[in-house]
C-alpha cells in the first residue's frame, strides 16, 4: 500500500468515527398540562433533558415564549449519559387565557439544535370554594327594648 492509499483509509476511518460521536437530546416529556389552579399561584414543573449520545451536549440556553414564563437550566455542559433539567415557573397573575406557552432550549445536538418544551397554562379558578364545618353557638338572646 502506497502512502497516498493509506491517507484515504485513515482519513475515512476517521469520518466515519466522528459522525458518531454527537449529542443527542433525548426528550421523554416535551409537554406538561397543568390542570386546574387558583388565579395567582404560580406553577412549577421541571422536564428533564438526557443526553443519550456519545459527545458532550451543551445548552446554549433558554428562551420563553413570554413574560408569564420563567425557565432556569440546572447544567449547561451534559456529557453522554447524564442529565440536566429545566425548571419552568409560570405567573398564573398575568396569564389572558389557556393558549401554550414554549420554552425553546437551544443546544448543539446536530439533529435538534432547537427543542420546544411546551406548558399547557392551567385552567383557573378566581376563588376557591372550601367548606368548613360550621360550631353552633347559642346564647340567650335579649328583647329588644
Amino acid at each position: 500500500m502506497t502512502v497516498g492509499a493509506g491517507l484515504v483509509v485513515l482519513l475515512v476511518a476517521t469520518a466515519g468515527g466522528v459522525d458518531d460521536l454527537q449529542p443527542r437530546l433525548a426528550l421523554e416529556q416535551g409537554i406538561f398540562d397543568f390542570g386546574t389552579v387558583e388565579r395567582g399561584v404560580p406553577v412549577d414543573h421541571t422536564f428533564h433533558l438526557p443526553n443519550r449520545g456519545s459527545a458532550e451536549l451543551r445548552v446554549d440556553h433558554v428562551k420563553s415564549s413570554c413574560g408569564c414564563t420563567v425557565a432556569v437550566v440546572s447544567e449547561r455542559e451534559i456529557p453522554p449519559g447524564g442529565e440536566a433539567r429545566v425548571s419552568v415557573t409560570l405567573d398564573t397573575a398575568r396569564l389572558g387565557g389557556r393558549t401554550t406557552k414554549t420554552v425553546s432550549v437551544y443546544t448543539n445536538d446536530p439533529d435538534s439544535p432547537v427543542v420546544p418544551l411546551r406548558i399547557v397554562p392551567p385552567a383557573m379558578v378566581d376563588c376557591a370554594i372550601v367548606a368548613l364545618p360550621s360550631t353552633a353557638v347559642t346564647r340567650p338572646t335579649e328583647p329588644f327594648t
